[in-house]
């Protein structure tokens, strides 16, 4: 047990990473979009970037927001269940807080 716990907390490690990195790339991509500096070759050549990121994104909030908040997902995407969860008034608030204000907003002003 304790060695598949090992292999699970490593593989969530380099979720959270894969997840990471493709939220901020593709939020830059976005703000590049939104001021008309993206070529639309490079538009087509994220879509495949995207994809993917959605894809971390939901297996992120499957497998590490369920530990993390002790719940199974309600929504697909990990900032959804963030934005649901900072309404409540549980002891899960501040931590979807915390992740908003300091890992996803810095990249999307608003983003939840």
């Amino acid at each position: 047990m304790k060695e598949f716990l090992q292999i699970y907390a490593e593989y969530m490690v380099i979720l959270f990473v894969m997840t990471y990195i493709s939220y901020v790339y593709i939020m830059r991509l976005r703000q590049k979009r939104d001021e008309g500096r993206l070529p639309s070759v490079m538009a087509i050549m994220i879509y495949p970037v995207v994809i993917l990121g959605v894809i971390y994104d939901v297996l992120f909030n499957i497998f590490v927001g369920s530990v993390m908040f002790i719940e199974l997902p309600q929504e697909w995407l990990f900032t959804a269940r963030l934005k649901r969860i900072k309404k409540e008034d549980s002891w899960k608030a501040p931590i979807a807080k915390w992740f908003c204000t300091h890992l996803l907003n810095p990249h999307d002003p608003g983003h939840c």
